[in-house]
C-alpha cells in the first residue's frame, strides 16, 4: 500500500485495528531532502567540489550521514578531496547539522509548511487524540530532529523518538523499529510504519510491523532551491 498524503479518516477504516503508528522523516513526513541536499552542497564547495543540488539529491537520498562521509571523503565518490577541512565522520556531521540549523531557520514558517507531508498535523492529533502510540524513527541526528519537528509544530505530539543510534544497528537493520516498539510496548502486528526509502523499507517490513506503508509524495512547489531564503 502506498499513499501521496495522509487521511485521519483512515483511521477508521485502513488502519483500524492497529494502536501503534511509527513514522519515518526525511522523505516521509517531511520533504527534508532538498535541505539535505543544500547543506552538502556547501560544505563540498568549501572543499573545492561544486555540484548541483539534483545530483546531491539523488545520490544520498535516504542515506545516513556517517554513509555520506564514507561515500564522499573516504571512498572519493566524487574524486579526491584534498582539503583537510572535513577531517573525521563526526566533524562532517558536526558542520551539516550546524549548516542544515542555519538553513531551516532562515526559512519562514509558511514556506516551511509547504515540505510537510498534506493532512499530517491532522492525522497526529487524530492519533493521540484516540491515545494510540506515536513514535518517530529517523536516520537522522536528534539535534536536527528536534529542530525540524520543532519547526513544523509536531514535536509534542510524538511518545517517543529514536534518532540514528551509535554503536548500534540502524537501517536497514530492522533494529531501531523493533526497539521502539519495545519502549512503546507496542504490539507489533498492531503497529504500522510509514516509509520512504528503500533502507527505511527493508527495515520496516523485517520488524514484524503488522502493516508497512509505503510514502511516494513529492513537492507542489518545484522552485524551493530558488527561493531567497535559502
Amino acid at each position: 500500500m502506498a499513499v501521496d498524503k495522509l487521511d485521519k479518516k483512515a483511521l477508521e477504516n485502513d488502519f483500524k485495528g492497529h494502536n501503534s503508528f511509527l513514522f519515518d522523516m526525511d522523505g516521509t513526513i517531511i520533504q527534508s531532502e532538498p535541505i539535505h541536499a543544500l547543506a552538502l552542497q556547501i560544505i563540498l564547495k568549501d572543499v573545492g567540489l561544486n555540484l548541483k543540488l539534483s545530483t546531491l539529491e539523488n545520490d544520498f537520498i535516504g542515506l545516513p550521514d556517517p554513509d555520506v562521509y564514507r561515500r564522499v571523503f573516504k571512498e572519493g565518490h566524487y574524486g579526491p578531496i584534498l582539503s583537510k577541512t572535513v577531517s573525521s565522520e563526526d566533524e562532517f556531521i558536526d558542520i551539516k547539522n550546524k549548516v542544515i540549523s542555519e538553513i531551516i531557520e532562515n526559512i519562514p514558517s509558511i514556506e516551511f509548511q509547504k515540505l510537510l507531508i498534506p493532512g499530517l498535523a491532522d492525522f497526529l492529533k487524530e492519533i493521540k487524540a484516540n491515545k494510540l502510540f506515536l513514535g518517530l524513527v529517523s536516520a537522522s541526528e536528534e539535534p536536527i530532529i528536534h529542530l525540524i519537528l520543532e519547526k513544523a509544530k509536531i514535536l509534542d505530539l510524538f511518545d517517543i523518538v529514536t534518532p540514528r543510534l551509535k554503536n548500534k544497528p540502524n537501517k536497514p537493520d530492522p533494529f531501531p523499529y523493533v526497539s521502539t516498539m519495545d519502549q512503546l510496548g507496542a504490539s507489533p502486528e498492531k503497529t504500522i510504519i510509514f516509509e520512504d526509502s528503500e533502507s527505511g523499507l527493508k527495515a520496516a517490513n523485517s520488524s514484524g510491523a503488522g502493516k508497512v506503508i509505503k510514502v511516494k509524495w513529492k513537492l507542489k512547489d518545484n522552485d524551493f532551491y530558488s527561493n531567497s531564503f535559502l
